[in-house]
């Protein structure tokens, strides 16, 4: 079998010059580049990631998103589909394997064919050879793919960096909340047991005392309310690092500072760091290589076959070639071609439509921001301090016998509720901050460095 060894080696040989897929994650946008993140390299083929503790105790905000960047189901999903692209490619580049086929002929028959003295045995490969680059277009369409789920895995990166603030956000204002809810239960007991002392001394009436009583117990409740909601939101934040149960006591972070807020226009210039704007260049480019992919199959392959037959009953060798190719008449993939062409035009329309949102949703993060540190400041520079004099002057001459208990809960509720209302926007100011964040791919702090002099 030398003969055909000779002869089909070259056949493999060309059906093996092949190249390899190269793909790389896209440069990591600047917000939260310097935090360890889980990447595709580091799962292993058992399809186990790092193992990464959960934090405990106190933690601050770059515990939460080292912790989720690290830990996230989601990140490490995006990271796996990374990989899983990336073979694609590979399997793209490659020819299609080579048939081995082995026929007998002319044996176990009657008379002269009888047995295998006559026999004819054919030994012979096949090899489809792609024509008009298809095999190029098709790694082209691969590599494509490859770089847009690369963008998917940077995209889900700032998800989770952005889920993880506003849950560690959402976190802080709770236990603020429940700070505020407490103080009020220890103003609601103080004033029962004076106004208990008043009515005993007979300087005020029982229904003032009753007033008192009800009112300290819907502070409880309230109490056990909020407590709920920081439960629920400790949970929300463990989630992003995949632990159902939060091993972490408490957060630590400065809810009361008031973020700068930058001009939009300094925002908008920023916008292309967002990776689901960057990728539809990627996105572009896919639609146009699908597209001339579909052109390049309206070539059929070429079948090249070439092998060796041994006739017994002449004791000798031939060799065997040939080749076969389909016949374009009826079908070349005319509709491949409309269909591409058609997703090409739409991808393009979609680009658009992304640009149109994004910078939308941007201005509406913008806006939430602006509004709410607004809102923010005049709360506590103008409305609060009065609010807290009031107050205090209400409890003081109520423990004059000046005001009535009525009068008191009134400031109280001024008070506590103007602290509820403050919370609440320096909460959503904290939130937006993320939201404004994640459209820009980078930290807000940065703006307002770079717009300096």
């Amino acid at each position: 079998m030398s003969r055909f060894t000779v002869f089909v080696v070259p056949i493999l040989m060309v059906a093996g010059c092949t190249g390899t897929a190269d793909h790389t994650i896209p440069e990591p946008r600047p917000l939260g580049r310097e935090i360890p993140v889980h990447e595709p390299a580091e799962a292993t083929a058992s399809g186990s990631a790092p193992e990464n503790p959960a934090p405990t105790g106190e933690i601050v905000l770059r515990d939460a998103l080292a912790a989720a960047l690290l830990g996230s189901p989601r990140l490490a999903a995006a990271s796996w589909e990374v990989r899983a692209a990336e073979a694609r490619a590979l399997k793209a580049s490659l020819y299609p394997n080579p048939e081995l086929e082995f026929e007998v002929e002319n044996f176990g028959g009657s008379g002269e064919l009888e047995g295998f003295d006559a026999a004819e045995m054919t030994l012979s490969i096949s090899q489809a050879i792609p024509l008009a680059g298809r095999i190029a277009h098709r790694t082209s369409v691969a590599e494509a793919e490859g770089r847009l789920s690369g963008w998917d895995y940077e995209s889900a990166r700032l998800d989770v960096l952005t889920e993880t603030a506003r849950a560690f956000v959402a976190v802080l204002a709770a236990q603020e909340q429940v700070r505020l809810a407490e103080d009020a239960v220890k103003l609601g007991e103080e004033a029962d047991r004076v106004t208990g002392e008043k009515v005993a001394a007979g300087k005020a009436s029982p229904l003032e005392s009753r007033e008192a009583q009800v009112a300290l117990s819907l502070e409880r409740v309230r109490l056990a309310r909020v407590r709920r909601t920081a439960e629920t939101a400790r949970r929300s934040l463990a989630a992003t690092w995949g632990e159902p149960i939060p091993e972490f006591t408490s957060v630590l972070g400065d809810l009361r500072r008031i973020p700068p807020v930058p001009p939009a226009a300094a925002l908008l210039s920023l916008l292309d760091e967002n990776p689901d704007l960057a990728r539809w260049d990627d996105a572009v480019l896919l639609s146009r290589s699908r597209l001339e992919s579909e052109r390049a199959s309206a070539w059929p392959d070429l079948t090249l076959t070439g092998g060796v037959k041994e006739i017994r009953e002449l004791d000798a060798h031939a060799f065997l070639l040939g080749f076969s190719v389909p016949l374009p008449l009826f079908d070349r993939n005319q509709s491949g071609v409309d269909a591409a062409a058609a997703t090409t035009r739409r991808v393009e329309a979609e680009h658009r439509a992304a640009r149109v949102r994004i910078e939308a949703e941007l201005r509406t993060a913008w806006s939430d921001l602006r509004f709410a540190a607004a809102e923010a400041r005049a709360l506590s520079e103008d409305v609060l301090p009065g609010a807290r004099e009031a107050f205090e002057a209400a409890r003081e001459g109520f423990g004059q016998g000046k005001f009535t208990y009525l009068e008191l809960l009134v400031a109280q509720r001024a008070l506590f509720t103007t602290r509820e209302m403050l919370i609440a926007s320096l909460a959503t100011c904290h939130q937006a901050v993320a939201d404004v964040e994640r459209r820009i791919g980078r930290s807000l702090t940065e703006v307002e460095t770079e717009k300096q002099p």
